[in-house]
């Protein structure tokens, strides 16, 4: 039997007997008081064919969940105690291997060749001497590159200050001087277009100025690591290409060769 549904549906037809007494001294309606009258008497019938199988059921549901729960705390424990003799083997295992390693480093030691050491170290400084010849000729490569763009630079400058009338850059290279064994030491090539109508004979005189004009810049800005310069004039008027030749000494630039003229 249920309790609650019985103690409902008396509830409810002792409620409806009431208001159904209520109804017939005010004359009113007994519809309602007969309805759940009806719906007491149904909830009551209910209570006494209900067993408690449902109940039982529930309290069987909550046995087999604390057996369960019981259960999982001890493979938890079970699963502790595992971890923790995983964790001592683990330690002892990788105790022995260290040992194993400390013995085996020793013997290496003991077993060095003094020939082999020696060799290796033999080794060692070759790469190393190697490795300091590298960053030397690293090194000089940079202040060859250096040397080349400061020369490059003062020809330009020069040549855009110097108010080289209709004297435009065609190219200008800085070689490495191979005629002398001198470290940093070289060679400029410097092309100019001369577009200018002149005579022949003016025009020699006029790109001979701008020629010496140049070298002797080049000179007092201290330049001193340029040994020679050679200058050509594409003249496009009178159709040919004029080349001054200078040499670096008594420090100063001296012209050594004309070509063109």
């Amino acid at each position: 039997m249920d309790i609650l549904l019985f103690i409902v549906g008396i509830s409810g037809f002792v409620a409806s007997l009431l208001f159904l007494l209520v109804y017939s001294i005010q004359k009113e309606s007994k519809k309602k008081p007969l309805m759940l009258m009806g719906i007491s008497i149904v909830l009551f019938t209910l209570s006494l064919f209900m067993n408690s199988s449902d109940i039982d059921t529930e309290a069987d549901k909550e046995s087999v969940e604390e057996e369960k729960e019981v259960e999982t705390s001890n493979n938890d424990n079970e699963d502790n105690d595992n971890e923790v003799e995983t964790n001592t083997s683990t330690d002892d295992i990788q105790g022995k291997d260290e040992g194993t390693v400390n013995i085996q480093t020793d013997t290496n030691v003991e077993e060095v060749n003094p020939e082999e050491e020696k060799e290796r170290e033999e080794d060692q400084k070759k790469q190393e001497a190697a490795n300091e010849e590298e960053n030397e000729a690293e090194k000089k490569q940079r202040e060859i590159e250096s040397d080349k763009f400061n020369i490059k630079t003062a020809i330009k400058d020069r040549i855009d200050e110097g108010d080289y009338t209709n004297v435009t850059i065609d190219s200008i290279t800085i070689n490495e001087n191979l005629g002398t064994e001198e470290d940093r030491d070289y060679i400029a090539l410097v092309n100019l277009d001369f577009n200018v109508k002149n005579t022949r004979n003016t025009g020699n005189k006029v790109m001979r100025m701008y020629s010496d004009d140049l070298a002797a810049t080049l000179a007092n800005k201290g330049i001193k690591n340029l040994a020679e310069i050679a200058i050509f004039l594409k003249d496009e008027y009178n159709d040919r290409s004029v080349k001054y030749a200078y040499e670096y000494k008594n420090n100063g630039f001296y012209i050594m060769d004309i070509a063109g003229e």
